[in-house]
């Protein structure tokens, strides 16, 4: 099965370029994002960081807003992780 994929339809989106970026991608990756979220703060029960500073902030400031900062958190985490090549440490211990 082939993507839909986004092509400009006139001379406005001339400047982007032909990207052929896919279109349910893009629009399906924040609501993942804070699924991921949630599912860190709720039901992952192995110890973290990121889980350990996402409950914290839950405890503060209420879900919702814990739960969004957690997926802009887990955005850039990923991308750090994708640049760099490397796997996500869960302890500090496993980076020895």
């Amino acid at each position: 099965m082939e993507l839909p994929v986004y092509k400009p339809a006139d001379n406005r989106d001339a400047k982007l370029g032909n990207f052929n970026l896919p279109i349910l991608g893009i629009f399906d990756l924040p609501l993942t994002l804070f699924e991921a979220a949630s599912s860190v703060i709720h039901q992952v029960k192995r110890f973290s960081r990121l889980k350990s500073w996402a409950a914290r902030l839950a405890g503060r400031r209420g879900f919702r807003k814990a739960a969004v900062a957690t997926a802009r958190k887990i955005a850039v985490l990923m991308l750090t992780l994708w640049k760099n090549g490397s796997d996500y440490q869960w302890t500090k211990e496993a980076t020895a």
